[in-house]
């Protein structure tokens, strides 16, 4: 799923027609698997853009400063989390924000 998140993550917005009929496909083989993943129980975990800071849920790889966010707050996801029915099975790696400089 990953290897999913970072090849969509590169296309350009402004793709010509090839290049979002490729996007297209991508996007419905990553839906197929994660319907497949979901009738077994895992699910991602929501987006940490902007939530504070938990980890139980995130683990933090770096601290940077931020003026959209205030410290304490996640930043940026490097890498999506994975739950297993109620379980973390991966935490989200995060970088959170230390504030303003």
């Amino acid at each position: 799923m990953d290897d999913f998140d970072r090849v969509l993550g590169h296309i350009p917005k402004e793709a010509t027609s090839e290049i979002s009929a490729i996007a297209d496909g991508v996007k419905l083989i990553q839906n197929h698997f994660l319907a497949a993943l979901a009738k077994h129980g895992f699910s991602p975990l929501e987006s940490a853009i902007g939530l504070p800071f938990d980890p139980n849920q995130h683990e933090a790889v770096s601290h940077i400063e931020s003026e959209e966010f205030p410290e304490g707050t996640v930043a940026v996801e490097h890498r999506r989390g994975w739950k297993l029915h109620d379980r973390v099975v991966r935490a989200a790696t995060v970088a959170v924000s230390k504030g303003k400089k």
